[in-house]
């Protein structure tokens, strides 16, 4: 059985849809890790070393040094050793 044009230019577009998938998700992959990353940095930057387990702590920052129009509130937990980081205008 032969291909016609018409199925190579389906496969083509296959191929470049699959691999665009796998950029993406490779992508998405980094950005992950450079978002739990940051989360971990800022959490020890942030959380006082003497909070008790599931403590949150509420910080009041100025929204304009970060490109957002007043100010925000940054909230910071930690539960299980893993912090959680929210900012709510």
């Amino acid at each position: 059985m032969s291909a016609n044009i018409g199925t190579y230019e389906l496969i083509m577009k296959w191929n470049e849809a699959k691999q665009s998938v796998e950029s993406l998700k490779q992508r998405l992959n980094s950005a992950e890790c450079e978002l739990s990353n940051a989360t971990s940095k800022l959490g020890d930057n942030l959380f006082p070393k003497d909070a008790i387990p599931n403590e949150m702590f509420a910080i009041w920052v100025n929204g304009e040094k970060l490109g957002i129009p007043g100010d925000v509130l940054l909230q910071v937990s930690v539960l299980n050793g893993n912090y959680k980081v929210t900012l709510r205008k």
